[in-house]
């Protein structure tokens, strides 16, 4: 089963650049083509990089270089200029696609037009390269007009293309404190699409990891790069997606089921598609019971609930992946991990399986690690506040005529909210 992963726009292409550092250091990866394409002389990544601006792509290829796994040349799909931090640019290609005098526009002309209909013919080329194609990875944020506009429209046809096809979604929420002024219409318009198209949408919220990383330093004054925002966000999704031996068949050569696997688990409803996850890695410690104890009492205490408490909200399932070097170890532990997992999530009483629980002997680089996929009510406090933030520009007409200017209207917003105030209401329902 294969798995295309598409990076689109800046902070996508960032998080894919630490990603790819652990499907390269994965064995099981190289043995079963996941993620990877096996080569005669070399392995070359299963990847799509879009952007709408080359710089950081091309720095991107350039500190690949000496890896010895390799990115096709082909497969990056570049601009010439950004997208303005405008949802409505980046998505409205229909309209530009007639436009004439680009001046009025301020658009910058016909090689930028054509940025989403290259990317979806290099995907497709992807796409059949693959043995048992299953799905694709999407990884982009929310708050910028790539991310956000051409993601979303991407992804929108992504799925007119390939219908039966498991589409994740990889989200980065932007900072509370504000980025750019458009952040908030941006997150809004581009959920709205991605709640009709994907099937799960992972989403990640950097003021959420910007503390956690802070508390694990045990430093609340200490600068965190986005570096390590990014590699944060790269583990989490390693964590998840990378194989495991739970889904391995006997003959020791995995299929690359994780991706669909996790849909499957933790996005049971199609009106509960939003997955929270978290991670913890440490130092393998070899003597006795001392890792499963520390497991328990530290992943599954304060870095569970960091920066938000959910005892607050509920969960439909959760999915816990442990890697560590000794698997009769975590034998022992995976009963009292699965109830302090279902205690700290307050899974739904009407789920007989509330937890699944994946192993893997091999830890993510020599780290040892717990992550665990949730499909819980966190998600209800980012898009509430999302609507307030978007609501409140809207109603005072603010940059409104940047949106207009592309032929985003009244109707796309009033969809728009509806569509959040809908899930918000599902997951206060559980």
């Amino acid at each position: 089963m294969s798995t295309v992963v598409v990076q689109l726009g800046q902070c996508g292409n960032q998080i894919g650049s630490h990603l790819w550092k652990l499907v390269e250091g994965n064995r099981d990866c190289r043995n079963g083509g996941i993620f990877l394409h096996p080569g005669i002389d070399e392995f070359t990544f299963r990847s799509v990089n879009v952007d709408s601006e080359p710089k950081v792509v091309r720095r991107f290829l350039q500190d690949a270089q000496n890896r010895e796994v390799t990115f096709r040349q082909g497969n990056c799909v570049l601009g010439k200029r950004g997208r303005g931090s405008n949802w409505a640019l980046g998505q409205w290609r229909p309209l530009l696609s007639r436009i004439t005098n680009y001046s009025s526009t301020g658009y910058s002309g016909h090689q930028d037009e054509k940025v989403i209909e290259r990317a979806l013919e290099v995907t497709r080329k992807e796409i059949e390269r693959c043995d048992a194609f299953t799905g694709c990875l999407l990884v982009h944020s929310l708050g910028g007009g790539t991310g956000s506009g051409l993601g979303s429209a991407f992804t929108e046809s992504l799925r007119d293309l390939y219908p039966m096809a498991n589409l994740i979604s990889c989200v980065v929420l932007p900072y509370a404190s504000g980025e750019s002024p458009l952040q908030f219409y941006n997150t809004l318009l581009s959920l709205n699409v991605l709640l009709n198209t994907s099937d799960a949408i992972v989403y990640f919220s950097n003021d959420e990891i910007l503390h956690r990383l802070k508390q694990r330093l045990k430093d609340a004054d200490c600068s965190v790069s986005f570096a390590q925002i990014n590699s944060h966000i790269a583990a989490c999704l390693g964590g998840v997606f990378l194989p495991v031996q739970s889904l391995t068949p006997a003959s020791g050569v995995s299929i690359g089921a994780e991706p669909g696997e996790m849909v499957r688990s933790v996005c049971p409803m199609p009106s509960h598609k939003f997955v929270h996850f978290n991670h913890l890695a440490r130092r393998y410690l070899p003597q006795g019971n001392s890792l499963s104890i520390e497991w328990k009492s530290e992943f599954v205490g304060s870095p569970i609930s960091a920066f938000h408490s959910l005892q607050q909200f509920d969960s439909i399932s959760a999915l816990a992946i442990a890697r560590v070097d000794s698997t009769l170890l975590l034998k022992e532990s995976i009963p009292s991990i699965e109830r302090k997992v279902c205690k700290a999530y307050r899974t739904a009483d009407w789920n007989p399986f509330p937890v699944d629980f994946w192993f893997d002997s091999k830890p993510l680089v020599s780290n040892s690690s717990l992550s665990v996929a949730a499909n819980c009510g966190l998600i209800t406090r980012h898009l509430q506040q999302t609507i307030v933030k978007a609501r409140q520009k809207y109603d005072a007409r603010a940059y409104l005529h940047w949106y207009e200017k592309y032929n985003c209207r009244q109707e796309n917003f009033d969809e728009a909210f509806e569509a959040l105030q809908f899930a918000i209401d599902q997951y206060d329902s559980i």
